[in-house]
């Protein structure tokens, strides 16, 4: 079975919170809309890091 989180569920900034996930053993993300909204990058970098975890 797999399983996910939501990135509203854990603290931290998008940046952070997918290294956290993986450590925490989970196989998949759900990106919380603010956590687009709040971080800088471009959406073509933020799929590139989640891709990379």
């Amino acid at each position: 079975m797999k399983t996910s989180i939501a990135t509203f569920s854990i603290s931290g900034t998008l940046r952070a919170k997918p290294a956290a996930i993986a450590k925490a053993g989970f196989d998949g993300i759900e990106i919380f809309g603010q956590d687009f909204v709040a971080d800088v990058g471009r959406t073509r970098d933020i799929g590139a890091m989640i891709r990379d975890h």
